[in-house]
Parts: C-alpha cells; structure tokens; sequence
C-alpha cells in the first residue's frame, strides 16, 4: 500500500497582529463541495488543513467573539502545504437586559440578531445579555425565544449604542381535564 501527499494548507489566524486561539476555517469550490477544519487553531493560532484535492478554493476564518475574516481565494497543490494568513477584525457588542412586563429580569432567554451575524447567546440571571462579533455600523432585530414567556414588541440595537431592553409577557397556563359524553375521565385522547 502506497500513500501520496495530497494537498495541505496551513491557515495562521490572526486579529491586530496577535495570533488567535479558537478559530475555525471554511474552504469551498464554487457550487461543489465545502471543507471545514477539523479542530480550532491552538494557541499558535494555527489551522492546519489537510488531504485538500487540488485546486482553487475560496477561504474564510471564523471565530466566536470577531468578524469573520474577508473571503480570499487560495490554491492548493497535491505534495505541498500552502500557509496563508487569515485577518479577523474585532466587532462591536449589543448588551442589553431581557425583563418581563412587571420589569422583573428574564433569565434563560435565548436571543438571536437579525440579519444574523453572531451565534445565539443566553439571557445571565440578571436577565442582561451581551452578543459580539458584530458590525458597528449597521441596526440589528432582536428576537428573544424562552419556553415560558412572548415577546410584546419588536426590539432593536446598534452594536455600541445603548442598551436595549427586551420586553417578554409570560403565556398563560391553562389546566383541566378531559372528560368523555357521560362525565368519565378520559387517561388517554
């Protein structure tokens, strides 16, 4: 049995000249496949990516708390490694407090920006809430889901602007039984 050397990149990822830890790299062909880094860079800030086919790819680095890096098109030959670098630009954070209608903090609210541009983060205990990565300069929607309660109305922010407060109304709980013509409860419907 005799293995050749495919392709292989390393990807060095890197925000304000410092190398980042965590990040994860996407690779893809027009309308024909997508290649994703099977663990984040170490603390070297390295994404090795390897057994690429050969070929032109198009490339981008992520990471939770930056904006993704510019796409850049790279190519890859069979019995070489390319290293290439990957710039993350820091973004700016939307904070703000999810209360209910009384004004009472809402923990557990899991909140999501539209158009989307950041993961779904988690009302604290406090009810307050901080999502990152984000561009400063355009409005983001609000939507905050939680198995207990509604959002009243609509809620927008501009990363590093004032914080915003999330508005959500508890929904009713409704009990009772069900019950057959004759009056009889029913275990199973």
């Amino acid at each position: 049995l005799e293995l050749e050397m495919a392709a292989a990149m390393e990807v060095t990822v890197l925000s304000e000249g410092r190398r980042v830890e965590g990040a994860d790299v996407i690779l893809w062909v027009d309308g024909n496949g997508i290649f994703r880094s099977d663990r984040p860079s170490g603390p070297d800030g390295v994404v090795p990516m390897r057994g690429l086919p050969t070929g032109s790819y198009w490339m981008m680095a992520s990471h939770p708390d930056y904006l993704p890096s510019e796409r850049q098109q790279v190519r890859v030959e069979d019995g070489q490694v390319l290293k290439v670098t990957a710039e993350l630009k820091p973004g700016a954070t939307l904070s703000g407090d999810v209360v209910d209608d009384q004004g009472a903090p809402v923990a557990g609210a899991t909140l999501v920006v539209m158009p989307r541009g950041s993961e779904p983060v988690a009302s604290d205990g406090r009810g307050h809430f901080e999502i990152r990565a984000l561009r400063p300069d355009r409005t983001y929607r609000l939507e905050a889901r939680h198995p207990e309660y509604d959002q009243l109305e609509r809620a927008e922010g501009r990363p590093g602007g004032p914080p915003v407060t999330v508005i959500l109304k508890r929904r009713p709980v409704f009990r009772g039984r069900v019950l057959s013509d004759d009056g009889t409860p029913l275990t199973r419907f």
